[in-house]
């Protein structure tokens, strides 16, 4: 096992660690917070594992963690949220096979 595997690891489970450990928060700011360190933790997992859409989903997903726990900044409330979110993860899929060959 090479140091980067070591390493993709680690940082694999510390994503599941941080993840689990989400539901044991009493604020649902400090959920969602936990919650997107951990898909930061597994989008770095996966970049070392040479799994691009994986990092990409997860890169996603903390993006709309941040929005949401900061509600009022970003407007997490407004109609538009939704379709953006919703064609990010479109845009995500067409990329796995246009960009990175998946088949």
């Amino acid at each position: 096992m090479t140091f980067t595997d070591l390493m993709a690891q680690t940082l694999g489970l510390i994503g599941l660690l941080m993840n689990i450990l989400s539901f044991q928060q009493k604020t649902k700011k400090m959920l969602i917070a936990v919650q997107s360190f951990g898909g930061l933790c597994f989008s770095i997992h996966f970049l070392l594992l040479h799994a691009p859409i994986g990092a990409l989903l997860n890169l996603i997903a903390v993006f709309r963690g941040i929005v949401f726990t900061n509600k009022n900044k970003f407007k997490a409330d407004h109609i538009l949220w939704l379709p953006f979110f919703f064609t990010l993860f479109i845009a995500s899929y067409i990329l796995s096979f246009v960009v990175f060959g998946v088949s």
